[in-house]
């Protein structure tokens, strides 16, 4: 047992105690390992590197405050982080059998830091919210090319940009942890799983300022093709203004073999995202080159209260882009779920590269609220991927555009206190070769 006290860490909540948490961190690892403990009290602490066969272990009462400083990059332009300067609150590279745990606080503090507000930006549920105008570390706890890390038990508010980021790692346990970050935070994800595999999430009470649960695949990032696959999260509660499960959306590696059981997404704005790739050559640095491949993933037992309980997309356009898009969506299934939603759902494929086949089973979806006529005659093409929210939205319950095959069985669809444009057709389809849709249908 290493004591951070020890080796100079003051709980004043002033004094930076970063030399005194690696110090005692160094120690351990030096000594073939171990724990190392934080007393309870407040410290401040900048960018500390976790070391391999190290538990940082946080005693009831213990929270960690960061003083995380703005990325040193003199040339930087862009509001959005950048990763190559490779900084963290607390994380590592190839680090392995390593663990955060306890029942402690760590606070990224980027309300205070990160998050200047900006009169006129508005979010579409949560009203004003802040926006970056800092070059900000990416992520509050972070692992690259690292192996069995373990996070269990602790809470975490209010990260910088991601709360948790792992990048081409293998072997992750994320167990009973709290994340708190401000619903009007910027870009801060709670879970970001990128190029990793065999990750277990279970038991996590989430809410976010942005995704919740996020598997991405960014092997530009990464510098070598790496799939995230074998990711199973269980028995976790989320609320967040974006995507409560968001697979894609960055990166060329594959995503396969997920399993998202027993969830419960409380006041989300999307329910599960599904997206191949973005736009190539984002303005933020982001480099997609044909997008990825989500396939043989299971989203079973959930319940849903949303915006919008699916967006399936394609948005890459291929106008812009002189390589086709190579990416696509096969062999997902979507089985026991029970939603609530105020918009119909958007399942999207693009004309070069085709939605394969989907199939749900016992999903059952009421819609309710005001609907506009927006899209009634004629759904954008591209589809706006953010942008639609300034519309009323699908007024069907599932629009269906550039897919092979989609199967539903035993499904329901009822409207409920819902009035205006809403369509009593259940499914709209637009260049789907098969649609076997058994969905009954009901008005309350």
């Amino acid at each position: 047992m290493f004591d951070v006290t020890k080796y100079g860490a003051v709980a004043d909540d002033m004094t930076d105690s970063t030399p005194g948490f690696q110090g005692a961190i160094d120690a351990c690892a030096a000594a073939g390992g171990g724990t190392v403990n934080v007393p309870a009290g407040k410290y401040a602490l900048d960018m500390t590197t976790l070391r391999s066969n190290v538990e940082l272990h946080l005693e009831d009462g213990a929270e960690i405050r960061s003083i995380l400083k703005a990325v040193p990059q003199d040339t930087a332009d862009l509001a959005e982080p950048t990763s190559k300067t490779r900084r963290w609150l607390i994380g590592g590279i190839n680090v392995e059998n390593a663990a955060i745990t306890g029942k402690g606080k760590i606070d990224g503090r980027g309300y205070e830091i990160f998050w200047p507000k900006e009169d006129g930006l508005e979010h579409p549920m949560y009203g004003q919210r802040y926006w970056p105008q800092f070059h900000r570390p990416k992520g509050l706890i972070h692992f690259r090319e690292s192996k069995n890390i373990r996070i269990e038990g602790v809470t975490l508010y209010d990260p910088p940009m991601y709360t948790i980021w792992t990048l081409g790692c293998d072997q992750i346990l994320i167990r009973d942890i709290v994340i708190r970050t401000d619903l009007k935070g910027p870009n801060v994800d709670a879970l970001d799983i990128d190029c990793s595999s065999n990750v277990h999430i279970t038991g996590c009470d989430i809410e976010s300022g942005d995704d919740c649960i996020t598997v991405k695949s960014d092997s530009h990032e990464l510098g070598y093709d790496k799939p995230s696959e074998f990711i199973h999260a269980e028995n976790c509660r989320l609320r967040c203004t974006s995507c409560g499960i968001r697979l894609g959306y960055e990166g060329d590696s594959p995503i396969r073999n997920c399993s998202f059981n027993d969830i419960v997404m409380d006041e989300v704005m999307i329910g599960i995202s599904l997206m191949v790739a973005i736009s190539p050559n984002d303005d933020r640095g982001i480099i997609i080159k044909y997008g990825t491949k989500i396939t043989d993933c299971t989203f079973e037992r959930l319940k849903i209260n949303a915006l919008q309980a699916f967006n399936f997309q394609y948005p890459k356009n291929p106008i812009d882009c002189p390589d086709p898009i190579k990416g696509y969506l096969d062999n997902l299934v979507f089985r026991d779920l029970d939603i609530t939603a105020y918009r119909g759902s958007y399942i999207g494929g693009s004309t070069d590269a085709k939605i394969k086949t989907l199939f749900f089973e016992n999903v059952n979806m009421t819609l309710t609220g005001n609907m506009g006529s927006d899209f009634a005659e004629k759904v954008p093409y591209p589809y706006p991927v953010w942008n639609d929210l300034a519309w009323s939205g699908i007024p069907w319950a599932y629009y269906i555009r550039h897919a092979e095959c989609l199967n539903f069985k035993n499904c329901s669809v009822t409207l409920d206190n819902a009035f205006g444009g809403w369509k009593t057709e259940p499914v709209k389809t637009e260049d789907v070769a098969e649609c076997n849709a058994d969905i009954s249908f009901k008005r309350k």
